[in-house]
């Protein structure tokens, strides 16, 4: 189209030209009217022919770098159509279960490798620990009765969060603590069920699951048509309302998955399952229920911490920066090397400058 465009200016502008010459007039109802004569009523005079022919050279170079870039782009589709057909070759016609086992056997060198991390590095089998016994501290495991043994075990994997306060006297001040806090969690009134109120993180998680879940449902009601009517030999037809579809997709989806909407429960997810067992402990430390120092101390002291994802999140969100940057081409070695600059920036001297 740009081609088009440039051609239609130059077209205009040599035959402009040429009516500027010859003094050639366009017509307009039954008479001639002479633009030359028009542009000159007091005997200007009239354009350069010099200053006309540079334009017209300069949009003769417009449209054959413009055809240059064409051809170009027709060269790098026809490459990645090349590219693409040897791959549909080579994989040949694949069903959902195969490209879901291609993935897994793509994905399974880092996947092993960050498994071996979990079980070989000191420093993350340190963390995991610490994390573990962070059980000690939710009530609703300690509503299973677990036994004083287990919990004393949990509590002594604490120090492995290297908090100065968590030292040997602080630890056997828990230990000392624990019958008390068993026999406070069976006889304390509190509804974790009602008391504290849904929060609305929370619930904007149950909504998009439920979203997610609608349509997993859509596609799989739209796959189970399609191939019953493949089937039959009838013609395959999409859902004429698919709006209606989605709302409707909810009702019919077969058996309820483990991540489903409809089954989801507080205590499954781990942020306001985290947030009603705090509220406990609030209650606990606010209103004075029972002697606990060493226990409610320890509780303030954990909350601080804060896991989460947001490093690797962080990685992600640069290497999505540098695709957007310089394209989906981009080698990989070169792009791990972007990748290491931008998230080690400012961490050592030689990337202060």
């Amino acid at each position: 189209r740009q081609i088009d465009s440039v051609s239609r200016d130059l077209e205009l502008l040599q035959r402009s030209a040429q009516e500027r010459e010859n003094g050639v007039g366009r017509r307009r109802g039954q008479g001639v009217v002479n633009y030359r004569a028009m542009a000159n009523p007091e005997g200007r005079p009239a354009a350069d022919p010099q200053r006309m022919q540079q334009r017209i050279e300069q949009v003769t170079s417009l449209k054959d770098a413009k055809r240059d870039e064409l051809e170009d782009s027709e060269e790098i589709l026809s490459s990645v159509k090349e590219e693409l057909r040897t791959l549909d070759e080579k994989l040949g016609p694949i069903t959902e279960d195969d490209f879901v086992e291609y993935c897994k056997s793509v994905t399974q060198g880092a996947f092993l490798k960050y498994l071996k991390l979990f079980d070989e590095d000191r420093e993350l089998i340190r963390v995991r620990k610490a994390f573990r016994a962070c059980q000690v501290f939710d009530i609703l495991y300690l509503h299973t009765d677990p036994s004083t043994e287990t919990l004393g075990r949990m509590l002594d994997e604490l120090i492995n969060f290297g908090f100065p306060e968590f030292d040997e006297a602080f630890i056997a001040g828990m230990k000392n603590e624990l019958n008390q806090l068993l026999d406070l969690t069976k006889h304390l009134p509190f509804d974790f069920e009602r008391e504290p109120e849904e929060s609305q993180l929370y619930t904007n998680r149950v909504l998009s699951r439920s979203r997610r879940a609608r349509k997993r449902a859509l596609m799989e009601a739209i796959e189970r048509n399609l191939q019953r009517n493949e089937n039959n030999g009838e013609d395959n037809e999409l859902p004429q309302n698919i709006d209606a579809a989605i709302r409707a997709a909810g009702e019919d989806i077969g058996e309820i998955g483990q991540d489903d909407f409809r089954k989801m429960d507080w205590k499954n997810d781990p942020g306001e399952r985290g947030r009603r067992i705090y509220e406990w402990w609030r209650v606990v430390m606010n209103e004075k229920k029972g002697h606990l120092p060493f226990f409610t101390k320890a509780v303030r002291t954990v909350c601080l911490v804060q896991p989460s994802s947001a490093s690797a999140e962080r990685v992600f969100s640069q290497l999505t920066f540098i695709r957007r940057a310089v394209g989906d081409r981009i080698l990989g070695d070169l792009l791990e090397l972007r990748a290491y600059i931008r998230c080690n920036n400012g961490l050592q001297d030689d990337y202060t400058a």
